[in-house]
Order: structure tokens, then C-alpha cells, then sequence
């Protein structure tokens, strides 16, 4: 049944037909609500009777809500009219990339262009855990911008059977049965085996085949003939189709369309990392073209048997290098879903150790070789690879007690690596390293409130009020480079180096971030990870003479150094670092996901669940960082300025933020209309605070020059400051206040929680609570607080009596996928309990061995 023009569907007005397809009739319509032209897809009466058939359109309306990309197909609405069910997307104008092929072939610029964008489309789906599984031209949309468009997720298209190759098979999702189209299926899907994210990978590099060379990678007289080439054979080379296309687009095909999905691009986002690496190399446009059979062969050799020959000589990942004209090469060691940890070099150069979180498991510490595929475990579960030494023990973490966003905190104990149980040395410890001959350990402790270097193990050889990271002996034993940060749990920081005496100097200060750091085998650099403004990571190196820096890598995408070998080889972490924010709302059982950038973190909400404010701190937020204001019903947030803490005024017509820099200043935003105005121009840093309930005080934790942190109160109208506590008290910051104002929750100098009395100044401590607990509420009965203790997840809240001490569990917290997922923290939630946001760190991360890199 075809809708006539002017037929209703709902506030929907039909103008006129646009196609049809094996799911439904695609109308062209106008929303008489917002006078705006959108498509209408439409399952005709006649097959909404079909349960199946039913099924499979609400399954593609549930996918395209559940998307919102600038390359993916943006879904409006869903509904039904009497038997009619339809859905509204945006309606685009332009060609189905089809269409574009099919008139003639695309130069390399524009193929490049539509690729990288269909990639980004693939890589976001897939972040969402959705797998296209039938990609193809047909399923591309080009608009007259030029923009590329994904469509028809999720969908298995039924059609009846015919000869050729172009075909869409019947199909249905039963193991065992076809599910694609023929001429765009992976080798997966043509024995009838379950479609993943890498089979999408395959079809784009037919696509992308397509699109360089105006040919159909797999063509045959009929679909069996197809299906058998797909399985047996390999394209024909892109050089003998007549095109000049570089090598490295052809190496980027080539690594797509393996028959062994192992041996792909394992995610849609280092596809689309490598195109756009592609994009930025220097002459890409010029690079010789791909010519005669060599060149697949050439891609073949052992190495590419286990990892990635990364762009033929290193072109995907190397951005600016400091050598003009070095081209190092890539080798990829890891290939599953998760987070690399640490990882380190054994003494023969060629065995690599490392510890991983997998698919949301414990750690574990495996081992690989540079030459050959594989890893295998050591049997160190919940093990964290701190440093490999020159007789060949390894130094592992273990027994975690404390897990935050950059460095777990536990106890150091060293294994053989020839076999043997793991003998425990030193407790409360973060980082190690060995010394060159392998008889002595540099650790850092974590004393809570201060960092402390030790060397040898128990000998304090440099100590501060700061959080210490990333300890490295030189080549000679006589210096260790190691890194401080003012902020506890914050990348921002310096670079130090002491000699065995104590005596230290700093070569590099104030660094938006740094951390992961080692020597040069000369020892006359420290290589290090950096950010100077608060942009993506990259790898920089420090004379230690001089203090001279040059940027030794640059390349889109996060560049961690892990260790570097006495012949210059380089373990490098290429990783993906996103801060997410999630949370329940009411009684609703699914998650909901807030996140807005890369750096999301709810600071405060507002009493009836409705309205958080956030920042962002990453890439998006920028250096000075971005705040937000949001409804917790999914509606887009409101930015506000520069910030980086936020609490909602008591009446919510104010939002109270402090600077992202110390010493950080104090402002006021309007939720409305109104003026911003700071209101603090001392020389006090304003860490945290919280609004008292008549809306023109705050209480705040900072501290003064020379002097250690206290909570103060301030009148928010003209700034005036006073202390209200002793220093010492307020170091880690300032909780919620009660209720009725009297109370705030706070960590006294026993770093235990504890609670504070605003008028006399009085506090004392939750019965029960350990440092690591953390009270994050106080329940509406006044009597209980909402604590949580992070560490393993799901981290399970607790209802704690403040005067017994008592115990009631009450919500186990988590993010619905566990991948990379570590440092829970930043919990916001309403006193009932009914709503709570939570935000997490996740990196997912690939480790590599790099060659050439100077």
C-alpha cells in the first residue's frame, strides 16, 4: 500500500515517495510541528503482520535512536498509525554512493575523503556495540555537502535470490545462515558464522577497494562464484586495475579485507586513525603507486603475521618527527579490547612483558616476542608489570588497595621470570624500576599525603607534599628521572631528576600533563608523554645537560612511552583516554549515558534530580576547561564558561564555579539571563565548595601560600573570606553539607572521613569508615550518608549510620561495559537516592613496537 501526498502519519504530512526497500517505503514528508522537511520510513500493513518482519523495523528504529554521529543516518521519531509503523530520520539530499561509482570511478582525494568519514560512522556504532553487517554502497549516502552518511543498521535486508554478484541474499539471523550481501560479506559471513565489528572492517576495504579503483574487489558470474572468490581468493592488485594509487592506501586495504579476521584492523577506530594519519603525512598524494603482484606479497612477510606493518614504513602512526625523511616502523602486540598497563623490555630485547585488563577482567601479565604472534599468560593475575631487570626478575604490582585514574597503589613484589612464586618487598608502593645491574629497586611510596622516593628500598632519597610518578634509573645508575604533580590523581605536573645524594633539578615545569617517562640508551635524554596546553599526548624528549626539549613523535590519538631498549627500540601505548559519565534516573533499570566530550564529570545536582552541572577537562574542554549546565532527561547541555568545579545556587539560578589553575578564583555564571562576575581576587587556591541554604554563603576548602588547607566561609556578594577550621582539615577537599547547613562531610587529618560542625568548628569521625571509604550524600533522614569505596567494580554503595556506624548496603555501581573502565569516581547523587550520576575513566589502548624512532 503506497501513501498518497497529503496523507497524516501522526504531526507528519506526506509530500511524496522516495523508494522502496526490502523493509519498507521511503517517503519523502514534512513535520507541521517544526515546518521541516524530514524522511519517513514506512512498513507497509501487509507485512506488519509479519512478526518477523515487525521485529526487524523496531530493531532498526531502537539502533538509530541509540546513535548520534555527524555520519550516521539521524533518527527523529517512531510511531504508528492505526496498522502503519514508521519511523522519521533526517532527510538528506544527495546520491547513494552507488550511484557516484556507478557514473564513474573517485580520485584518491575524494575516496579518501567519503573513507575516512565512513569509518568515524563505523567507529562510533561499534562503540555502542552495533555491527553494521551489511555495509555497501548501497547503504552509503553522500550529500550534496559532501558529508557520508551510514544507513540501514542493523537491518538484515530480505529479497529473493538471483544470479550476480550485487545480490541481496535472503536471510535471517540463525547460526548457520548467509547474512549480507554478496560481493561486500567477509569470509565469516559466507560460512554462515556470526558477523563482528571486523566483519564490517571487511566490507569497507572492499568498499574502499572500489571506490580507488572503479572495480568490484569480488565479481563473479554468478553468487556462488562470488562467495567461493571472497573465500579463496585475493583481489586483484589496485595497480593492475589501471589507477595510480599509493602504497599506503593500498596497505590500508590490504590489511582490511584478511580472510583471517585476526589479522584486520580490530576496531573501526584505528581505521579511521590510520586514514587520517594518512591524510596529514607529508606528499601522501605523491607517494610512489602500487604496481605488478608484488606488493601483496611484500605485505606478507612474518611480521605481519602477528601485528600491523602500520602504512608501509610507519605512515599511519608517525606525524611530525624531528629527523626529516625517518620513517619508523610499526609492529602492533596487542589486539583484544581493554587496557594496557605497563609493559617493559626482558633483557634479550626481543621477549616483551606486560600487564592488561581484557574485556573488563582483572589484570594479568603475559608475555610476547617482537618476532612471532601470540601471548601467553604468566599466572600473575591481578598483577601490574612495574619494571623487568638485567638478571631477569620482574617487578610486579600486586595485593591493590588503591585504584585511581592514573596509578594503582599496592604491594611490590618480585618473580623470576624463568618461574617461581612472586616474594613481596615493600607495601604502599606505585612505581619501581631496577637498577642497571639488577641488584637494587627505586620505588615511590604513596603516603597519602605526600609522595616519597626511595633508593634503595627503604632509604627516602626525595620527599613532598605532591603526588610522585614514573620512576627510571639512568643507564648508568647515577641519576633516577621521575615526575611530580601538585595535584593528587593529576597528570599536571613537572619533571625532576636527583642524583643518589639527593641533590635534584628540574628540567621540565608545568606540563598541562606528563607522565610516562625513560632514558635514552646513552643516557643523555629522558624521553617522556606530554601535553603542554592540554591537547592529545605526544612523545618529547629532555636533554638532561641542558634542559633543551624537542617533540620526538606527534601523531593524532594518545602516544604513551613505555619503555625504550639499549638498541632503541621503543614500546609505545597508542590508546584512546575518554573520562565518561553514566547514571540511573528514577526507577528506570538501564544506564543512561551523559557523556558530552572526551572529559565528562558531574560536580553537583540539584536536589530534585533534575538539573547537573558538569565539566569537561580534556581535549574538548580545553585548557582552561568547559562547564555545563544539563537536564538529567538526555536534553543537550547548556554551556556556561570556563570552569572547572560547579555548584547549583540553592534557588538554581547560579551556578558557583573556580578556575581550572591554581590558585583558582571563584565566579558566579547565571543559569539565565544575567552577567557573569567573579567574585574572588586573592591568592587563596579554592579547591571545592557547597552553597548553605540561604543562598549567600558558601562554605569552601582552599589553602594560602606557605600553608596547608582549611575549609573557609565566604560571603558570595562581596568575596569577604574567613576560616573556619584548623589547617590540615579540608586537604582532600570539601563533601556535601547537610541538609539544614549545619554539618559538611569532609577528611580529617587522619585522612578518615569525618564530619564537620560549622559553627564551633567541632568534627570528628564516622564510626567505621576506613580512608579509602568515601561519603558522597547525606541521606534525606539526616541521620546516614551515602559512602562508597572504589576499587573493584561494581563498587557498592553503603547506607552508613554517622553515629553508630552501622551498615546497610545499598546500589552496586558500574558502567554497563566494563572494557578499560578504572578510577570510579565523581559520584553525584540526590539524597532519596533516586538518581545518581557517576563518571569513569576508560582507555582502550593497542601496544606496539616501534623501530626507528629518534
Amino acid at each position: 500500500m503506497s501513501l498518497n501526498s497529503g496523507t497524516k502519519l501522526g504531526p507528519y504530512e506526506i509530500i511524496a515517495p522516495l523508494g522502496a526497500g526490502g523493509m519498507g517505503e521511503v517517503y519523502r514528508a514534512r513535520d507541521t510541528r517544526l515546518d521541516r522537511i524530514v524522511a519517513i520510513k514506512v512498513l507497509p500493513p501487509v507485512m506488519a503482520v509479519d512478526s518477523d518482519r515487525l521485529q526487524r523495523f523496531q530493531h532498526e528504529a531502537r539502533i538509530l535512536s541509540a546513535l548520534n554521529h555527524p555520519n550516521l543516518l539521524a533518527i527523529y521519531d517512531v510511531g504508528s498509525e492505526g496498522e502503519v509503523h514508521f519511523l522519521v530520520s533526517e532527510f538528506l539530499t544527495g546520491h547513494t554512493l552507488r550511484t557516484l561509482l556507478d557514473e564513474s570511478p573517485l580520485g584518491v582525494r575524494r575516496a579518501v575523503e567519503y573513507s575516512l568519514q565512513i569509518a568515524k560512522g563505523l567507529a562510533a556504532a561499534h562503540e555502542k556495540g552495533i555491527v553494521h553487517r551489511d555495509l555497501k554502497p548501497e547503504n552509503i549516502f553522500i550529500t550534496d555537502a559532501g558529508v557520508a552518511k551510514l544507513l540501514d543498521f542493523g537491518l538484515a535486508k530480505v529479497a529473493p535470490v538471483s544470479d550476480g554478484s550485487g545480490i541481496t541474499m535472503t536471510v535471517q539471523t540463525v547460526p548457520g545462515l548467509v547474512l549480507g550481501t554478496v560481493g561486500y560479506m567477509a569470509p565469516e559471513q559466507v560460512r554462515g558464522q556470526a558477523a563482528d565489528t571486523r566483519s564490517d572492517i571487511f566490507a569497507f576495504g572492499l568498499i574502499l577497494y572500489e571506490m580507488l579503483s572503479g572495480k568490484r574487489a569480488f565479481h563473479g558470474v554468478t553468487a556462488a562464484d562470488t562467495m567461493s572468490a571472497i573465500l579463496k581468493e585475493d583481489p586483484p592488485e589496485l595497480g593492475e586495475t589501471g589507477r595510480q594509487v599509493p602504497l599506503a592506501l593500498e596497505s590500508i586495504v590490504s590489511h582490511c579485507t584478511e580472510k583471517n579476521p585476526a589479522r584486520r584492523f580490530q576496531s573501526a577506530q584505528d581505521l579511521s586513525f590510520n586514514l587520517e594519519q594518512f591524510t596529514h603525512s607529508s606528499g601522501s598524494a605523491s607517494v610512489l603507486p602500487a604496481t605488478g603482484r608484488t606488493i601483496r606479497h611484500r605485505l606478507r612477510p612474518a611480521v605481519i603475521s602477528f601485528g600491523v606493518l602500520l602504512l608501509a614504513g610507519a605512515m599511519f602512526f608517525a606525524g611530525r618527527l624531528t629527523k626529516v625523511g625517518a620513517r619508523p616502523i610499526f609492529h602492533q602486540l596487542t589486539f583484544q579490547r581493554g587496557r594496557v598497563l605497563g609493559a617493559r623490555f626482558s633483557p634479550d630485547g626481543q621477549t616483551i612483558l606486560y600487564s592488561a585488563e581484557w574485556n573488563g577482567e582483572s589484570p594479568d601479565v603475559y608475555s610476547t616476542r617482537s618476532d612471532r604472534p601470540g601471548a601467553r599468560s604468566l599466572g600473575m593475575l591481578g598483577g601490574e608489570v612495574l619494571a623487568v631487570s638485567s638478571a631477569g626478575d620482574v617487578a610486579i604490582l600486586s595485593k591493590i588497595t588503591v585504584t585511581l585514574n592514573f596509578a594503582d597503589t599496592g604491594t611490590l613484589a618480585i618473580a623470576p621470570l624463568s618461574g617461581g612464586a612472586p616474594r613481596d618487598v615493600a607495601e604502599s608502593v606505585q612505581f619501581a624500576d631496577f637498577s642497571p645491574d639488577g641488584t637494587q629497586l627505586a620505588i615511590i611510596r604513596d603516603l597519602v599525603s605526600r609522595g616519597r622516593l626511595e633508593y634503595p628500598v627503604g632509604k627516602p632519597l626525595y620527599e613532598a607534599g605532591a603526588w610522585l610518578s614514573n620512576c627510571r634509573i639512568s643507564p648508568r645508575g647515577d641519576q633516577i628521572a621521575f615526575a611530580e604533580h601538585p595535584g593528587f590523581n593529576d597528570t599536571f605536573g613537572s619533571l625532576v631528576v636527583t642524583d643518589m645524594a639527593g641533590h635534584h633539578k628540574t628540567l621540565e615545569k608545568d606540563w598541562f600533563e606528563l607522565l610516562d617517562l625513560a632514558w635514552s640508551p646513552k643516557g643523555d635524554e629522558i624521553w617522556f608523554t606530554g601535553s603542554s596546553q592540554g591537547g592529545q599526548r605526544s612523545l618529547y624528549a629532555v636533554k638532561v645537560q641542558d634542559g633543551r626539549t624537542r617533540p620526538v613523535l606527534e601523531a593524532p590519538g594518545n602516544v604513551v612511552l613505555k619503555d625504550i631498549f639499549r638498541d632503541g627500540k621503543v614500546l609505545l601505548v597508542r590508546e584512546n583516554l575518554r573520562r565518561e559519565l553514566s547514571g540511573f534516573v528514577g526507577k528506570e533499570a538501564k544506564l543512561r549515558d551523559f557523556s558530552w566530550f572526551d572529559w565528562t564529570n558531574a560536580t553537583d545536582l540539584s536536589p530534585d534530580g533534575k538539573t547537573f552541572v558538569f565539566y569537561e577537562a580534556g581535549i574538548g574542554g580545553g585548557k582552561d576547561f568547559s562547564l555545563f549546565l544539563r537536564k538529567t532527561d538526555g536534553s543537550p547541555p547548556v554551556f556556561l564558561g570556563s570552569g572547572y568545579q560547579g555548584a547549583l545556587s540553592p534557588d538554581g539560578k547560579w551556578v558557583l564555579a573556580n578556575s581550572a589553575h591554581p590558585p583558582a578564583q571563584m565566579f558566579l555564571y547565571p543559569t539565565g539571563a544575567g552577567e557573569t562576575r567573579q567574585i574572588t581576587h586573592d591568592k587563596i587556591d579554592h579547591y571545592s565548595f557547597a552553597w548553605l541554604p540561604d543562598g549567600k554563603h558558601v562554605i569552601f576548602a582552599g589553602s594560602e601560600p606557605g600553608h596547608s588547607g582549611r575549609l573557609y566561609r565566604m560571603d558570595v556578594e562581596d568575596g569577604s573570606t574567613s576560616p573556619i577550621s584548623a589547617e590540615g582539615l579540608g586537604f582532600f577537599g570539601l563533601g556535601q553539607l547537610s541538609p539544614d547547613g549545619k554539618f559538611a562531610l569532609t577528611v580529617c587529618a587522619d585522612f578518615k572521613p569525618c564530619i564537620f560542625r560549622l559553627d564551633s568548628g567541632d568534627s570528628r569521625p564516622i564510626p567505621g569508615l576506613r580512608v579509602d571509604d568515601v561519603p558522597v550524600q547525606w541521606n534525606e533522614d539526616r541521620q546516614s550518608v551515602y559512602t562508597f569505596r572504589f576499587g573493584a567494580l561494581p563498587v557498592q554503595g553503603q547506607r552508613v549510620d554517622i553515629l553508630t556506624g552501622s551498615q546497610r548496603p545499598w546500589k552496586k555501581i558500574a558502567p554497563a561495559d566494563l572494557a578499560g573502565v578504572h578510577g570510579l569516581s565523581g559520584v553525584s547523587m540526590t539524597r532519596d537516592g533516586r538518581v545518581c550520576l557517576f563518571s569513569y575513566l576508560r582507555t582502550l589502548s593497542d601496544l606496539y613496537l616501534v623501530q626507528g624512532v629518534q
